[in-house]
């Protein structure tokens, strides 16, 4: 509502007195519009807004990522998914294979779909291990609904196929928990979505793997008080991709 009102003041300062009063009953039935509206049309424009900025950091992300794949011999380990994928700065692999970081912080499902529509690797990836789920748990996101989750099934369920195609091995990675006190998301949902992910794999034949076993307290999706640095990343992701690595490299 910020907009409208300010635009509305400066325009009645420049006006003279006889017009301005000819516009104050529209400009008041105006005010009552963006009363009841305002806050709905404020909130699709910074949701248009916010996801045009992560899809052009997406676009960014997979000029990089091909880059750097340009570098490697087929057979590396390729890490796809959020920012618990881009952020995270593994050793590598017990194994011997080289890492890709594919990660695009603050991507859902969806938005890693339309990074895997920009990407072209030069190279083969031998495995993949794809961490997505947090940004699906936004509460303005409604994660509890059956309707959200079942969109976050499908949206998975084509990253794994697309990412199948990719490389010899999928592993899907379980959801990490979140801190009790992470403002705006909903912890309990995590359990959910990490069960579609199993239900994922059991019909496309990727892996699952739950590499945050040490990281959570007693209910599933919320974190030890200790394990989060701001209420939704780990203090540590060492431990994670150890549990990783004896995954991948079995």
């Amino acid at each position: 509502m910020a907009l409208p009102v300010d635009a509305a003041a400066d325009h009645r300062q420049q006006a003279g007195m006889s017009r301005r009063r000819l516009r104050i009953p529209v400009l008041a039935f105006g005010a009552v519009c963006l009363t009841g509206l305002g806050g709905a049309v404020g909130s699709a424009v910074a949701s248009r807004q916010g996801v045009s900025k992560l899809r052009s950091y997406a676009g960014e992300r997979a000029r990089v990522v091909a880059s750097q794949s340009g570098s490697l011999a087929d057979g590396y380990v390729m890490l796809a998914g959020d920012s618990h994928a881009e952020l995270a700065l593994p050793d590598p692999p017990s194994c011997g294979r080289r890492l890709l970081n594919a990660g695009v912080s603050g991507a859902k499902a969806d938005d890693y779909l339309a990074f895997l529509d920009a990407l072209t690797l030069k190279s083969r990836p031998a495995v993949v291990v794809v961490t997505l789920g947090t940004n699906h748990l936004l509460r303005k996101r409604n994660p509890s609904a059956r309707e959200a989750r079942d969109r976050f099934e499908a949206d998975l369920s084509e990253v794994v196929t697309r990412l199948s195609r990719l490389a010899d091995r999928v592993v899907l990675a379980a959801v990490p928990p979140l801190s009790a006190t992470a403002s705006g998301f909903d912890g309990a949902s995590v359990g959910e979505l990490t069960r579609r992910q199993a239900a994922i794999c059991a019909r496309l034949g990727c892996e699952t793997v739950d590499p945050y076993l040490s990281y959570r307290g007693e209910d599933f999706g919320i974190a030890r008080p200790d394990a989060t640095t701001d209420g939704v990343h780990l203090t540590e992701y060492a431990t994670a991709y150890r549990a990783i690595d004896r995954q991948i490299c079995r």
